[in-house]
């Protein structure tokens, strides 16, 4: 099931990445190129470049044409992260699971080695 989840968010963010860069291609076109730029290294540097161009695509969606990609845009972008976060909930639960199990089999077979007691030293 986690990976169906990782899966379908992947896709959805494929998605929002293509719909980002439609509209860094109209804030070149309508001359924005600081901002585009800004987009551009945001989107992959530390994904605030989504951020800039969901406000900036929102805000000028009639101007620019937009009224199709936005909605696309916006839904693929928060449905991508809501899958991603119970996606990986449960990719990361059945991974300490296996290390759980691993580590039982391996204690399993270690031989149980208790050292010998030592005789008491006499005190003086």
């Amino acid at each position: 099931m986690a990976y169906i989840l990782l899966g379908l968010g992947s896709l959805l963010s494929f998605v929002a990445f293509i719909c980002a860069i439609l509209v860094v291609v109209k804030m070149f076109q309508n001359n924005q190129t600081g901002i585009g730029v800004a987009t551009i290294i945001g989107l992959f540097v530390c994904g605030f470049g989504y951020i800039l161009a969901l406000v900036y695509g929102w805000q000028n969606k009639v101007a620019w044409k937009l009224e199709t990609v936005m909605p696309v845009f916006t839904a693929s972008f928060v449905l991508g992260i809501l899958l991603f976060i119970p996606g990986y909930g449960m990719l990361v639960a059945s991974m300490v699971r296996e290390v759980q199990q691993q580590q039982q089999i391996h204690m399993q077979q270690l031989p149980l080695q208790i050292p010998p007691m030592a005789e008491p030293v006499p005190q003086q």
